[in-house]
């Protein structure tokens, strides 16, 4: 018989230990020619408590994880400056040969029971190319329907394409007391702020910005609470871009470029960074000498219309 086991803090060594087995099972698309995998370390659940209030949903059949589900309170900014609760999904996974069973209904019954109190809005990011999508499996036997509103483009960016020309700031520990600086936004734009970026980086968190402050972001990584791994079990080590604003593709390119410098020049394999689809042609024709690829991703919802772009941080897919 399936039971849903409810972690708000760190697992006991058992479940974290069933749970490390459990999404080793797992590979990712990154663009058409490449998939990864992904470890959340010795602590399961920091990667979505590194976010807000979080909860994760662990289907366990006997001892034996068969699917999990990571569920973060965010607050989302609408492209009309309200902000609302939202029920982020910042992880899910059920066995494959559970997938056609109860696990993902009693992982999503007991999440919704839990959250729907709290906020009355969902959403979350899939990787273009990934077997089974949300409009496969949602609407379903009491589950919220979670349908399509936006395309995003996930860079990867590589190679020396740039002197570092800016000066960050320390972002002194918690990526939310630099949200303030991060004041430049595209019209139309959904985002959530970065969480506790100090809390899943192990860089110190950084302010960056163009020389004009026509861009700026945050430059952590995830290497505390989520590690990607290539095909060869490899760590990809990379930075991210986060709470990215800019006034314009031009200025947007010119900060990638400034942040894939400094990955380059501290050893890391490169930059992740999100923008919204319709940019990133224009974006990425700012990118020369640089290596640079791209992954589409969409943002699925519930209970919000397509309307508008997204601000996503790669951070915190």
């Amino acid at each position: 018989m399936i039971q849903i086991e409810t972690l708000t803090s760190g697992p006991d060594a058992a479940t974290q230990k069933a749970l490390e087995s459990f999404e080793s099972e797992f590979t990712y698309p990154l663009g058409p020619h490449q998939r990864f995998g992904i470890s959340h370390g010795a602590d399961y659940t920091l990667f979505a408590r590194s976010m807000g209030g979080a909860a994760v949903y662990v289907a366990l059949d006997g001892a034996k994880v068969i699917g999990a589900l990571s569920v973060v309170l965010r607050q989302l900014q609408r492209p009309d400056g309200s902000v609302q609760p939202a029920a982020y999904i910042a992880d899910l996974k059920v066995s494959e040969e559970k997938r056609r069973g109860f696990a993902l209904i009693k992982l999503f019954k007991r999440a919704f029971d839990d959250f729907t109190p709290l906020c009355s809005i969902a959403f979350g990011v899939t990787m273009d190319g990934t077997t089974r999508i949300p409009t496969n499996y949602s609407g379903r036997a009491g589950m919220p329907l979670f349908t399509p509103v936006a395309q995003i483009a996930i860079l990867k960016v590589s190679g020396p394409a740039s002197q570092r020309t800016y000066a960050p700031t320390p972002a002194n520990g918690n990526a939310r007391t630099c949200t303030a600086i991060a004041t430049i936004t595209s019209a139309e734009t959904y985002r959530c702020m970065a969480g506790d970026s100090a809390s899943r980086s192990l860089i110190a968190p950084q302010i960056i910005s163009t020389h004009s402050g026509g861009a700026t972001a945050i430059l952590e990584d995830t290497r505390r609470a989520k590690i990607l791994m290539d095909d060869n079990g490899r760590e990809m080590k990379n930075l991210h871009l986060t709470n990215l604003s800019y006034q314009s593709a031009a200025q947007c390119a010119e900060l990638i470029k400034q942040a894939a410098a400094t990955a380059d020049a501290t050893g890391h394999d490169g930059l992740f960074v999100a923008i919204p689809a319709e940019h990133a042609d224009e974006v990425c024709e700012g990118l020369q000498n640089t290596n640079h690829t791209v992954a589409p991703a969409t943002v699925y919802a519930h209970g919000i219309s397509p309307q508008g772009n997204w601000s996503i941080n790669t951070a915190e897919i």
